[in-house]
């Protein structure tokens, strides 16, 4: 993960506590933060996966497969899920803290994507960064 991914992800959880705010608009507000942080760490992750896919696909073989291709098929399919996911807890519990709920399922569901991104610049076979 690049370094400034890293700090935007660490440096949302470190600095505010969004629960220890007194009232809901407070805490609904802190936590969209939070995931709005933790989205930009995903695109600058994205930018970096992408990349890695691109310089692989660079170097294929006669009738291998692009990987990019696949990357970006998936990455599209995982928005979407993320979106529909979040929107069902949001819209199943609700009242005030509906948006506290969306924007935590985002921003668990996005921290879970960047670590998987990241996982993809090592062969799982050697462990060795590609």
């Amino acid at each position: 993960m690049s370094l400034l991914a890293l700090l935007l992800l660490i440096g949302s959880e470190d600095i505010i506590n969004c629960g220890d705010f007194s009232n809901q608009a407070q805490m609904n507000d802190c936590f969209l933060s939070d995931y709005q942080n933790t989205e930009k760490a995903l695109q600058l992750q994205w930018m970096e996966t992408s990349a890695i896919a691109k310089r692989i696909d660079a170097e294929l073989m006669d009738g291998e497969k692009p990987t990019f291709h696949y990357l970006y098929e998936s990455q599209k399919a995982w928005l979407l899920y993320r979106k529909q996911n979040c929107e069902w807890i949001r819209n199943t519990f609700k009242g005030s803290i509906s948006s506290t709920n969306y924007a935590l399922c985002m921003t668990d569901l996005t921290k879970a994507r960047i670590a998987e991104l990241v996982s993809f610049k090592f062969d799982p076979n050697s462990g060795e960064e590609i």
